[in-house]
């Protein structure tokens, strides 16, 4: 049979033939007066949109293994659900995993010395002060409370943010540090405007429009002497794209 896209996924198809990549996974219990059990929800994307697959009980055991990333196929009814057609397999669908995705770094296996992309959300932001000292010229930290720079001797100093946080991506958390254009970002705000709503309305402020979910961070983890702990500090930000990440991986099935 052959497959159609997900934008053409209507409640009412008997058998819908679509491949995705799974963008999420969620299994739980569930108990009701019809019984309890198990059920996996899974989120499918291609290049035209987004669609739910729902399993039930002994329906899981077709996509053990699967993972975010991952291309599946999938073949069942559709019908309409809380937020938009869901599929169903039904007694005569199926669901298969027909490639695998690359291998995520996971925030549980991160140690000193990792220079990782790693997918997480940032779950929560440290409330403080985020400013610090640089020289204006090279943008270097002033260190120490002193007005000196290295390369550049005496300097009336300027400034840049640092905030830290935790990022998390379901196997672990770690505390994050992000500096200048990061932090800025993050925040959604650069240093002067930064410094403005500060001075003008408090550091909880500032706060309030920080940009909390789920991206790509690129980086390196440092022990932390002060506090005995491993960090990633943020070098890259990247947003996901889920569409993009379908529209590559299943462009190889398109021939």
């Amino acid at each position: 049979m052959q497959t159609i896209k997900i934008c053409n996924v209507i409640p009412g198809m008997m058998n819908a033939e679509i491949i995705g990549i799974i963008g999420k996974i969620i299994t739980k219990e569930y108990s009701g007066k019809k019984g309890s059990g198990k059920l996996c929800s899974l989120m499918l994307t291609d290049e035209t949109g987004s669609v739910r697959v729902v399993l039930w009980n002994d329906e899981i055991s077709r996509v053990e293994g699967a993972k975010e990333g991952d291309a599946l196929r999938v073949r069942g009814f559709v019908k309409q659900g809380m937020f938009g057609p869901e599929i169903m397999l039904g007694k005569e669908g199926f669901a298969e995993v027909t490639e695998r995705g690359p291998d995520k770094i996971r925030i549980a296996d991160l140690r000193e010395g990792h220079k990782p992309d790693v997918r997480a959300a940032l779950v929560w932001l440290f409330e403080s002060s985020p400013f610090y000292d640089i020289c204006p010229k090279c943008g270097v930290s002033l260190k120490g409370g002193e007005y000196k720079c290295v390369a550049h001797g005496e300097v009336q100093p300027g400034y840049a943010l640092r905030v830290s946080g935790v990022i998390d991506d379901g196997t672990g958390s770690m505390r994050c540090v992000f500096f200048k254009e990061n932090a800025e970002r993050i925040l959604g705000a650069d240093a002067e405007k930064a410094k403005d709503i500060v001075l003008r309305k408090g550091v909880t402020e500032l706060f309030k429009n920080a940009q909390l979910r789920e991206y790509i961070f690129s980086g390196r983890v440092r022990k932390n002497a002060i506090f005995d702990r491993i960090e990633f500090v943020v070098d890259k930000i990247n947003e996901v794209d889920p569409v993009k990440e379908a529209k590559q991986m299943l462009s190889r099935f398109s021939s």
